[in-house]
């Protein structure tokens, strides 16, 4: 986000990582209930436009 915020990139993404879902879904199973098969996890385009505010909004 920083190097973006300076232009040193044009853009960047943020991703969420997967363990805290997978726990969660793994726990829905071993529940018995319904566990979808593709699970899609957000993602963040950080622009010149956002990224002083992400690093705001982040403490950062």
């Amino acid at each position: 986000m920083t190097l973006v915020n300076n232009g040193e990139l044009t853009a960047t993404f943020t991703y969420v990582t997967p363990g805290a879902e997978g726990l969660r879904q793994a726990i829905k199973f071993l529940n018995g209930e319904k566990v979808e098969k593709t699970i899609t996890l957000p993602t963040e385009k950080i622009t010149k436009e956002n990224a002083a505010q992400i690093l705001k909004d982040n403490g950062l």
